[in-house]
């Protein structure tokens, strides 16, 4: 149910705690009903195994004040089956009539259940976000143990590609990927994501450098899902997201929560 400045579903478990939780600030709303085109959904987990989905507006026309001013919605569905996922969209369309307008899903690759998004948004095509695709590639370059020399010669391609997203820098990205990485391990880098035009094609249209685009995603995807690790029970952490939204976000306070069962 809407509330004067948040909205909250909710669904209970055998204990009487929350087991599932959606919410969004009316900041959240009045942002995704302006730009609703393009939405990206970031999936983190907690040490518990519960899983965090963080929705945030995106789209080449899109320019906010502060890495937290592009989310949109946040949820933690109650398991990540079809059935559970299937009900954290239902929560976010009763929220948002405007998610009919919405044409572009991006997602990372580890979405599980992406037949779900597909089901929820019909008018949406499914995407690979490059946000995700450059965060995947950075992880598999550290864990792969080069020479300092070579890791520091792909991240800082990698750095490159995320200012500026060009043709040439993704081709030399994958070239330099071929000649370094163990053929073996290849695979596991997906570099042909590099050379998928439509993933990165929005990159060029951007009214914001690229590289500050990677940067406030990383900032506030990072930050939410350090909040939401720290915490035991959704309860607690819908409270401090408020609070982390009172600091990061200049609108109302967020105190006044009107809270339904799902």
């Amino acid at each position: 149910m809407a509330g004067p400045r948040c909205a909250l579903s909710y669904e209970l478990g055998a204990e009487g705690r929350m087991a599932a939780v959606s919410f969004q600030s009316a900041a959240m709303g009045a942002l995704f009903a302006r730009f609703p085109q393009a939405l990206l959904v970031h999936r983190a987990c907690a040490p518990s195994g519960r899983a965090l989905y963080i929705f945030l507006a995106d789209g080449p026309g899109l320019a906010v004040r502060g890495a937290a001013g592009r989310v949109v919605h946040i949820a933690v569905p109650r398991d990540e089956s079809a059935r559970g996922l299937a009900r954290m969209c239902d929560a976010f369309r009763a929220f948002n009539p405007a998610w009919q307008r919405t044409r572009v899903l991006l997602v990372g690759p580890d979405f599980p259940e992406p037949v779900v998004l597909g089901q929820a948004f019909p008018a949406a095509e499914l995407r690979l976000s490059a946000f995700h695709v450059c965060r995947h590639l950075q992880e598999q370059i550290r864990q792969l143990g080069l020479r300092r020399r070579d890791e520091q010669l792909l991240l800082s391609t990698l750095r490159s590609i995320m200012g500026t997203a060009t043709q040439s820098k993704r081709r030399e990205m994958h070239r330099i990927l071929s000649e370094t990485v163990p053929p073996a391990l290849l695979p596991c880098f997906h570099a042909h994501w590099l050379l998928t035009d439509k993933i990165w094609a929005a990159h060029g249209e951007r009214s914001c450098k690229s590289s500050d685009y990677f940067k406030d995603l990383e900032t506030v995807t990072q930050r939410l899902s350090q909040v939401f690790s720290a915490e035991l029970f959704l309860e607690t952490y819908v409270a401090s997201l408020a609070k982390y939204y009172q600091k990061s976000v200049s609108e109302s306070p967020l105190d006044d929560v009107v809270c339904s069962p799902a």
